[in-house]
């Protein structure tokens, strides 16, 4: 038996009688998840988020898209292969540019991101190259793990809205049956510390804010897509990146953690994701 297989469950009744049930999977639940608009064609960013990941390449092949929508195993392809299958196709591809979209994700299990965050790490190495982070108030638990690992060793651009959590935290529940109530309760059971030991933030805040409105979901409106970034080289000295990460740069620039400032204007256009 199998996670997802239905159960055939034999009762004897009070009155000797033997009756068999089987019982369905439980049904995948889409929990704190941001629906598709009806009766419209969903912007890409809703297109499939009842899928644990999925990536695809864009603007002719410089750009890939990965949307992480929960750190779990999908039934078609667990989320080591995916990683691995990633790591190929970045290694053999002309891509500069890897969106992770990260703000459907409400957790999972963190041990099991390993090999997708080899991949990240991997491709960021390379100067030329760059990692965006997609990230907003659905980002929790095993995700906010997962976006603390890629501040501390990818160096990615974050953009949208804060997360819930951060990578130091309490998580991986356990479920507890009361015994004189019957209810079940569940208990964290693990200490994260991802980030260093003096990091006392509840949640990352991106290096570009952009704020998912009702109106940016809704048909027929203006949606804005990425940013458009310009760089200034050579990077200056980077300030405490906790305290005052945007320290000491001129007007209309932010710094990143590298110490380079970033200046930015917003696109928008209709129907983009």
């Amino acid at each position: 038996m199998v996670r997802g297989d239905a159960v055939t469950a034999r009762f004897q009744l009070v009155s000797n009688a033997i009756v068999e049930r089987t019982l369905p999977p439980e049904a995948e639940q889409l929990r704190g998840k941001l629906p598709a608009p009806p009766a419209v064609t969903a912007p890409l960013f809703l297109q499939r988020v009842t899928q644990s990941y999925w990536a695809q390449p864009m603007q002719e092949g410089r750009t890939l898209y990965l949307q992480f929508n929960q750190v779990t195993d999908d039934a078609d392809e667990i989320l080591a292969a995916f990683g691995l299958r990633m790591r190929r196709e970045l290694a053999t591809a002309a891509m500069r540019t890897v969106i992770v979209d990260l703000r459907h994700d409400n957790g999972g299990n963190t041990f099991t991101y390993r090999e997708l965050l080899r991949t990240l790490v991997e491709f960021s190495a390379d100067e030329a190259q760059r990692v965006y982070v997609f990230i907003g108030r659905g980002v929790y638990s095993a995700a906010a793990n997962f976006s603390t690992d890629l501040e501390r060793r990818a160096d990615p651009f974050f953009v949208g809205e804060p997360t819930s959590m951060a990578g130091d935290q309490h998580g991986d529940e356990g479920r507890v049956l009361l015994p004189y109530s019957g209810s079940q309760a569940t208990i964290a059971g693990v200490k994260w510390q991802l980030s260093d030991p003096w990091d006392q933030r509840a949640s990352i805040v991106p290096e570009v804010p952009v704020v998912l409105s009702a109106r940016a979901w809704l048909p027929e409106t203006i949606r804005c897509s990425s940013p458009r970034f310009a760089w200034q080289w050579p990077p200056r000295r980077p300030g405490n990146r906790l305290r005052d990460p945007f320290r000491k740069c001129s007007g209309g620039e932010r710094r990143r953690r590298s110490g380079a400032c970033l200046s930015f204007s917003t696109m928008c256009a209709r129907s983009e994701a």
